[in-house]
């Protein structure tokens, strides 16, 4: 039986409009322009759990959704939403007060995330509704129909596939982990030369978190990390690509695009990944290892 403060907020729901949540991610919203793709990721999986509370609780039966057709990603990705999004330009951000909290009906700040979202919901009056979602998720437990929901909406075209697998025959990759290093936006996007020192550096920070037996993919923002540290480091291997931030930047090639992708795609085969970012995290490489529960460590720089 329900906690009955949960039973009272779940009755304060009216909704009988909406049946659908999709989260979308296009390279321009009302008024901002959207973080990286793994900024997306992590909003979709708060979306499911905070469209679970209302199913749960409420009795609902609102379906959640992925929408990447606006974005330039969708030239590399299966897209197969059953309904198209007809107001791209009129999506804007999703805003309420979200929190990590524990699967206790009894804790306050579950109570709290719950009636959020009961009243922001109450609010929509419409049976889709489209929008940016980029929140942490509420849950710190993934749930694995969501992993495989994601998952489903991240599957290579015949292309795609293609140049990845051509690609780890080029490397030569076969047992591998990732060592993914996010250098800062303003030395990436566009890249500015990186100095001997600050190299060195990194290349010194690196040694004591891995291990010189494993075969690392070198996967960055940056190019000259990846050619400085293979010529350092036998077991480290790389391609160079024309990879961007794909949410930020002003202009995005599709190669860029493609290669920014095949970095994911390739990271999402690995058997471990080693993150290291001066910003306390990358969810870049973090939102791919929970889609594909892929065991990860993150070192701060």
């Amino acid at each position: 039986m329900s906690n009955k403060i949960c039973t009272d907020i779940a009755n304060k729901y009216t909704n009988t409009i909406l049946k659908k949540i999709t989260n979308v991610y296009q390279l321009q919203y009302i008024d901002f322009k959207p973080p990286g793709l793994g900024d997306y990721i992590r909003g979709c999986f708060c979306m499911m759990q905070l469209i679970y509370l209302l199913n749960k609780y409420c009795k609902t039966e609102i379906e959640f959704d992925m929408d990447l057709r606006n974005h330039p990603l969708s030239k590399y990705i299966i897209c197969n939403n059953n309904e198209s999004c007809t107001n791209y330009k009129d999506i804007g951000n999703f805003h309420i007060d979200v929190l990590v909290v524990k699967e206790d009906e009894t804790d306050i700040a579950f109570q709290h995330i719950l009636r959020e979202m009961v009243n922001y919901a109450n609010k929509l009056k419409v049976a889709n509704f489209n929008t940016f979602c980029c929140k942490f998720a509420i849950f710190n437990t993934i749930d694995d129909t969501h992993r495989d929901f994601i998952r489903s909406k991240f599957l290579p075209n015949s292309d795609m596939e293609s140049y990845i697998d051509s690609v780890i025959a080029e490397l030569g990759l076969h047992d591998y982990q990732v060592l993914h290093i996010r250098c800062r936006d303003e030395l990436s996007f566009p890249p500015k030369p990186l100095t001997d020192r600050f190299l060195n550096t990194l290349n010194e920070h690196i040694a004591t978190h891995i291990n010189n037996k494993t075969t690392y993919l070198l996967i960055t923002n940056h190019n000259d990390i990846k050619k400085y540290l293979v010529l350092k480091r036998p077991n480290l291997v790389a391609k160079t690509t024309e990879i961007c931030h794909s949410g930020q930047d002003t202009y995005q090639t599709d190669i860029q695009i493609r290669d920014t992708l095949l970095d994911f795609f390739i990271m999402s085969r690995s058997s471990g990944i080693i993150a290291f970012s001066p910003y306390g995290l990358t969810g870049f490489s973090l939102e791919c290892s929970k889609i594909f529960n892929i065991p990860y460590r993150f070192v701060s720089l």
